[in-house]
């Protein structure tokens, strides 16, 4: 469980605090008497099931957080301290707005990204859930680091964001992968109609 913040966070921490508290409540909401059928049922074969895409996010954080611990290590021992505002690069602005929902293009997941489509409902439930209390725990360990000087290595080889960006990109992330889900839900609950 992730340990309360000691101080108010920034505005910068605070704003992604809030987006990753949203997406759990949501998750929350969707899950809430779902069963393992209906947890698992794609849409279509190249298309996934609410199990697959919080699975994915799960595997997306857990990548992440290796990358956030060395950042915020790295920051800590150069000193690089501040309390914001904090202003983020241009292709950092491009890449938070080509990831916001609604997907401006599909983009075909690598396989280590891609999570199975067997594991029980409940453990994926927990993993999600632990994955978003591990990217919690690593947020608050941001306050009073300059956010747009600290640096993150991307989840793309030899290119590096600054630590703040990094955050909202991964919230955004999740608010892609929750669009997805709400999109198909009206078609899940059909099927389920149709197969009662």
């Amino acid at each position: 469980m992730a340990a309360a913040p000691v101080l108010t966070l920034n505005p910068a921490l605070a704003a992604i605090e809030e987006e990753l508290e949203q997406v759990k409540r949501e998750v929350a909401g969707i899950v809430s008497g779902m069963s393992e059928a209906e947890f698992r049922w794609q849409p279509a074969p190249d298309r996934w099931s609410i199990s697959q895409h919080l699975g994915h996010l799960t595997l997306s954080a857990i990548e992440g957080f290796p990358r956030f611990d060395r950042a915020i290590a790295d920051a800590r021992r150069r000193k690089l301290y501040g309390a914001g505002p904090f202003r983020y690069g241009l292709l950092t602005g491009m890449a938070l707005w080509f990831i916001e929902p609604p997907p401006k293009r599909f983009v075909k997941t690598s396989a280590q990204y891609t999570a199975p489509t067997d594991t029980p409902m409940m453990q994926v439930i927990e993993e999600f859930s632990d994955a978003q209390e591990g990217l919690l725990d690593r947020l608050y360990q941001c306050q009073g680091l300059d956010l747009a000087r600290a640096k993150v290595e991307s989840p793309m080889p030899g290119f590096r964001i600054e630590l703040g960006a990094g955050f909202a990109l991964l919230a955004a992330h999740e608010r892609r992968h929750l669009w997805h889900v709400r999109r198909m839900l009206p078609e899940l609950r059909s099927a389920v109609n149709r197969a009662g």
